[in-house]
């Protein structure tokens, strides 16, 4: 039983079903604060994490702007390096001044 799961049994007073799921609502596996877990069917814990786990979080490597785009869009499917934010700025020669 993980961490997670008997921390929802100890506060709902009672064993989780097999139809039942712990989840992190940040998505962070590590934070297992009390008010960080909620009881998910399986269903959807896989809509969530279908809508969470697509997009990731980069820095263009020209200008050093953030910016989120679809993993399955990004370099990073096949480990190379991350896209630029922009058509535009990736035809860009690479700033000194990055952010």
């Amino acid at each position: 039983m993980s961490y997670a799961r008997y921390l929802l049994c100890i506060k709902e007073g009672r064993i989780l079903g097999k139809d039942e799921q712990a989840d992190h609502i940040d998505n962070n596996r590590l934070n297992d604060d009390i008010d960080n877990l909620q009881i998910l069917s399986p269903k959807e814990n896989t809509l969530k994490n279908r809508k969470t786990a697509a997009m990731v979080t980069l820095v263009c490597p020209r200008c050093g702007d953030s910016f989120t785009k679809k993993r399955k869009d990004t370099h990073l499917v096949k480990g190379g390096n991350p896209s630029c934010c922009s058509r535009s700025c990736g035809s860009k020669p690479i700033s000194s001044n990055i952010k």
